[in-house]
């Protein structure tokens, strides 16, 4: 039995003024809350869903900062602050996706059999996204990085809270994958997250994971958007209508600013943390930010085939790519390196030539493709997960290194995609069981992803897996 409260304000609604502002406590309630409902999901555009359909957020909100806290049951004690019960070890979940997408409330984040099988008291939560999480001019008015304040705000929620719910605030585990992965291990760099935790875990994910999107920031990114919502004159110069661009910007409609980034070419549309700021005050592509990391243990990994998502992604928002790089691969796939990775052109062909050899081999289409995901893989997981890994061990904290290698029968994914980034959610999470239980579908999903879902299913030896999978998850949680 367990105890499942959903839908908890940990922030007041960044709404109005506190657009683009860094979250405020939430004010006490009396009485009782209504915890039973998930929360509504924070403002983002579609993402597609297996190439069925897209996700579809139009119920989405900027009143999206909640918790939910899963929990055993205690039905002896109605007030686990004060039973003499020990406290449990606390699990505190970021969701992935890049930083643009996803919530608490998809069925593949819900931890009810990990509670179930663990004995933890685990947490999700929501924070904003894309534009209204990582819009910055990095100055205090418009700070950037707000997502991550977000995610900062619910640690100290669950430092002041969480024995309430029988959970142990000196026993938290933090964690998440992709960008939930690469989210956590931030706070791990951050002095503002110090104490806040004890333990780490990242599944597909780093700091240096970033290295692809650092470098999209600063004044001219934020012009460029305050020119596509029409908040911006071309012909007066920033500094004589910045307060009112910003003004602007706080007043428009949410819906409408979605429309409009969902109508702007796929790197305009990503907004992401940036470095050498109040929150991240060192460069994080330096060794600095990580000789300090505020953490006793650290649990990290990837899967085999971490690039090939990444790949079927971009040739779908780039259908012209796949034409050219049938031709021209080695121009192609070293301009992308060098302006992607901010590296030097020849660096770039010392790269291609490493991967793809001399130019006297040639490659067919799918070697370039298998190739390519390969450089990816390598430049945004692996080797981020490794440099992260080395860095820990090397200052003293206990650091566990692991390959998720098997292939689900039920992946989301062609063969060819081999173990593919995401096929590892359903196993960490405990949630496989959930695939066809259409209680726990929710409406982003859908029609047809609700349909394709359903169709779904998994063997009993998976599911022993996943159980022997959530047990190590758990064990760490509980003693590093």
């Amino acid at each position: 039995m367990l105890d499942a409260f959903l839908g908890i304000p940990y922030a007041q609604p960044p709404v109005g003024d506190l657009r683009f502002q860094k979250p405020r406590p939430v004010s006490r309630w009396d009485g009782i809350y209504n915890a039973t409902a998930k929360p509504t999901p924070c403002h983002q555009v579609p993402v597609p869903l297996l190439g069925l359909t897209k996700l579809n957020y139009t119920k989405a909100s900027e009143d999206c900062l909640y918790v939910n806290v899963w929990k055993p049951s205690q039905r002896d004690c109605p007030e686990p602050r004060n039973c003499t019960r020990e406290l449990l070890p606390v699990f505190v979940y970021f969701h992935g996706g890049a930083f643009q997408w996803g919530d608490s409330a998809l069925l593949v984040y819900d931890p009810a059999n990990f509670v179930a099988l663990t004995d933890v008291v685990y947490v999700t939560f929501n924070y904003r996204l894309g534009i209204f999480g990582f819009l910055s001019l990095e100055t205090p008015d418009m700070p950037g990085n707000v997502g991550l304040w977000d995610q900062n705000m619910v640690l100290k929620w669950v430092r002041d809270n969480i024995a309430s719910f029988g959970g142990d605030p000196r026993q938290v585990t933090i964690g998440g994958q992709s960008a939930g992965a690469t989210s956590a291990a931030l706070h791990a760099a951050s002095p503002h997250s110090k104490h806040l935790f004890k333990r780490l875990i990242t599944q597909s994910g780093s700091p240096l994971s970033m290295v692809l999107n650092i470098f999209f920031r600063g004044e001219g990114k934020f012009i460029n958007i305050a020119v596509s919502l029409g908040c911006y004159d071309v012909k007066i110069p920033f500094t004589e209508q910045r307060k009112k661009v910003i003004d602007c910007l706080r007043k428009l409609d949410a819906s409408f600013i979605m429309r409009k980034i969902e109508n702007l070419d796929f790197l305009q549309q990503l907004f992401s943390p940036l470095d050498k700021d109040e929150f991240l005050p060192l460069s994080i592509l330096s060794p600095e930010p990580w000789k300090q990391l505020n953490v006793d243990d650290v649990l990290l990994g990837t899967t085999t085939d971490e690039g090939t998502m990444f790949f079927t992604f971009l040739a779908d928002s780039f259908p012209q790519a796949s034409e050219v790089l049938a031709t021209q691969y080695r121009t192609v796939t070293t301009v992308v390196i060098s302006q992607a990775m901010n590296v030097p052109v020849t660096t770039a062909k010392e790269i291609v030539t490493a991967y793809f050899g001399g130019h006297e081999v040639e490659h067919s289409y799918d070697e370039v493709r298998d190739i390519i995901c390969e450089i990816f893989a390598d430049a945004v997981f692996n080797c981020p997960t490794q440099l992260f890994a080395d860095s820990a061990a090397e200052q003293g904290v206990r650091t566990h290194r692991y390959l998720f290698a098997y292939k689900p029968t039920h992946s989301f994914f062609p063969k060819w995609m081999g173990v593919a980034h995401t096929d590892d959610l359903f196993y960490t999470v405990g949630s496989l069981p959930f695939l066809k239980d259409k209680s726990r579908y929710t409406d982003v999903l859908g029609i047809l992803g609700k349909k394709f879902l359903a169709t779904q299913d998994y063997t009993s030896k998976e599911e022993q897996f996943m159980k022997e999978v959530v047990s190590a998850w758990g064990a760490f949680v509980r003693t590093g």
